[in-house]
């Protein structure tokens, strides 16, 4: 049971009333309180009505402190996600001509949000329609693209915080574009050759990096933190640090901090939350070229989410704790890698030695799957497929994460997990007022769905290295609809297996 949390003073407007007037008969010398028309007692329900507001606010201190100290482990709200689908960009007539789709084109629906106005989506890449094609896709978010808004102007010193005009700003997709601040550059500045640079109007930005702390920087000193929901920027603070149990009375500013004078621009994607969930043909109104092109989405977009109520903070706060920057156990390598890294989509972390009897303690193994976007449809992943999305720097990154967090004196690997093709052969027998094809399809829709390695749509993922039995197969096809029974057994059949020099099982 957790401990309770009592109000700092309990008394409510008719305690107030009664101690007052407790205290006007023994000081009052005849003051009558009891007419409801009387000034006294109109004084009297006037400051215990004040009285009671101030205890109220006083009320809040725990509250507020339970936040504070939420910042302080480095809780913060999550800010809302854009929902995503692939646009469909087709041609009117004239297959002639180059069309160009650029970045930023806006598409609208004929629903609303919950503030009445056209739920929108962006493109996020420019795309030509070459002569003779048809149709283009491109991947759209349900936000809105603020580009180069100048929020402020550096003045040297650390701990700069800058405000962008339009938040909440939309949690990150995956992409490295959602959010970029820049500083001004002059034509004598010297930058890495790595350097991100950004021009506008023949002026050229350096982009600084977003972190999620001033510790462990590594060797960009170019950062600084975002608050999406608030939309808050706050660039590096100056603290005193401990050598040998005293202060060094010089300050060390925990990276570099925006040159006096020099412009502060922001490029960020603001919006997202749940009302982009729509269902498909529903975003069709395009902003350029309607005379020229038609467009809509083919399948519903998926993702959106609002942002998160203080409410659940409270109670997600207490678990963070229990892993926050540090992984011990595997289920901790597994969250720290699933919640730092919007390209995994599943994790799954075991000791070497536990799986291997004979190697040596001490080695954790972290197996990841890539993420996928959700408009992807599920019948397409395949182990070739998410070879396709197996980008050789993920591993590197989360190689990188796991060795500022690990316990000392243990090792780490990352790996990509390995599939394996299943085939079903079933002999079905079906309702007669059915179909054929749509039976077949209801089918290979629920064996996708339910052996799926990743988690998208409908699928949860199927569990890490759990056997697949031939009667959860049978369960599987028993439960879809015009499925009468089925006529002998289920067999299984492993499209890749060794069949010699095998010396352990």
């Amino acid at each position: 049971m957790p401990l309770p949390s009592p109000n700092l003073d309990d008394r409510e407007f008719d305690d107030l009333i009664k101690q007052a007037e407790e205290i006007v008969k023994i000081k009052g010398q005849g003051w009558d309180v009891t007419s409801v028309s009387d000034p006294g007692r109109i004084l009297l329900e006037l400051f215990a009505h004040l009285t009671e507001t101030m205890i109220y606010r006083i009320n809040q201190v725990p509250h507020k402190v339970y936040i504070e100290l939420l910042k302080i482990i480095g809780v913060e709200l999550i800010p809302p996600a854009a929902a995503r689908t692939i646009l469909t960009f087709t041609r009117k007539d004239d297959l002639d001509q180059i069309i160009v789709i650029p970045k930023d084109t806006v598409v609208t629906s004929d629903q609303t949000d919950k503030n009445g106005e056209a739920i929108s989506f962006t493109t996020v890449e420019t795309v030509k329609l070459e002569p003779q094609q048809e149709s283009v896709e491109i991947l759209s978010l349900h936000c809105q693209q603020i580009n180069a808004e100048l929020i402020g102007k550096g003045n040297g010193e650390p701990g700069l915080s800058l405000s962008i005009e339009k938040s909440p700003i939309i949690a990150a997709t995956g992409r490295n574009d959602d959010l970029l601040i820049g500083i001004e550059v002059y034509p004598d500045d010297t930058y890495p050759a790595t350097a991100k640079m950004v021009e506008v109007a023949a002026q050229k930005f350096h982009i600084w990096r977003e972190v999620t702390s001033f510790t462990n920087e590594g060797d960009d000193p170019f950062i600084y933190v975002a608050d999406r929901i608030n939309g808050r920027i706050s660039f590096a603070p100056a603290i005193q640090e401990v050598h040998s149990g005293r202060l060094n009375p010089l300050n060390t500013v925990l990276g570099s901090t925006p040159i006096a004078g020099r412009l502060i621009r922001a490029w960020y994607r603001t919006g997202g939350g749940g009302d982009g969930n729509l269902a498909s043909n529903s975003i069709k109104n395009i902003e350029i070229n309607p005379h020229e092109l038609e467009v809509t989405n083919q399948h519903p977009s998926q993702g959106g989410q609002d942002e998160e109520t203080l409410e659940n903070a409270f109670l997600r706060g207490p678990q963070e704790l229990n892993t926050l920057q540090r992984a011990v156990t595997a289920r901790d390598f597994e969250l720290v890698v699933i919640r730092s890294d919007s390209r995994v989509n599943r994790a799954k972390a075991f000791a070497k030695c536990t799986e291997w009897p004979g190697m040596e303690a001490g080695t954790a193994v972290v197996n990841v799957v890539p993420n996928i976007d959700d408009d992807v449809l599920v019948q397409t992943i395949h182990p070739q497929f998410l070879e396709t999305h197996q980008n050789p720097q993920i591993l590197i990154d989360i190689q990188n994460l796991l060795t500022e967090i690990k316990p000392l004196g243990t090792h780490t690997q990352v790996n990509w997990c390995r599939y394996k093709n299943i085939f079903v052969k079933a002999k079905i027998i079906i309702d007669e007022d059915y179909r054929i094809e749509d039976v077949r399809e209801r089918l290979n829709k629920a064996l996708d769905s339910n052996l799926c390695p990743i988690r998208i749509q409908e699928s949860e993922g199927w569990p890490f290295g759990k056997p697949l039995h031939s009667s959860k197969v049978y369960s599987m096809l028993m439960e879809q609809n015009g499925v009468r029974f089925i006529d002998g057994q289920v067999s299984l059949i492993v499209e890749e297996a060794p069949d010699h020099d095998v010396t352990v099982i």
